[in-house]
């Protein structure tokens, strides 16, 4: 009985902390501080990787799941995540640049969206009519 209690309490907690912290999810002012800058970088680059999504499931559907372009999927799927490495590696290299700068996350985050972007456009122009 008194373990019930207490999971229940802790399930209690955990779904009210799970509440508190979602209310404090940082928003963009744009108010030209560090961290207000980089909370307004990532926004965007939120946006872009939700582009960049869908960008690449019209790519899928466009190669088809048909034995007869097996290749070309698995070849896209292949290249995405190598692509996705790369991104993230590269953007890495800014990180380590601004390791000590207010302006670090704010960069970091401004490479991962222009980065995003032009993949992006790249798979666009590449697989969508």
């Amino acid at each position: 009985m008194k373990t019930r209690l207490l999971w229940k309490l802790v399930c209690i907690a955990a779904a009210s902390f799970t509440m508190i912290a979602d209310a404090q999810q940082p928003v963009c002012h744009n108010d030209g501080s560090g961290v207000d800058a980089a909370v307004c970088a990532h926004e965007d680059f939120v946006r872009a990787d939700a582009q960049l999504n869908d960008a690449y499931q019209a790519a899928l559907n466009m190669v088809g799941a048909d034995s007869e372009r097996a290749d070309a999927r698995a070849a896209l799927v292949a290249a995405q995540r190598e692509w996705i490495r790369f991104r993230d590696a590269d953007c890495q290299v800014q990180d380590r640049i601004f390791q000590h700068g207010t302006m670090r996350e704010a960069t970091v985050q401004s490479c991962l969206k222009d980065l995003t972007e032009q993949r992006t456009k790249e798979l666009k122009q590449l697989w969508l009519p």
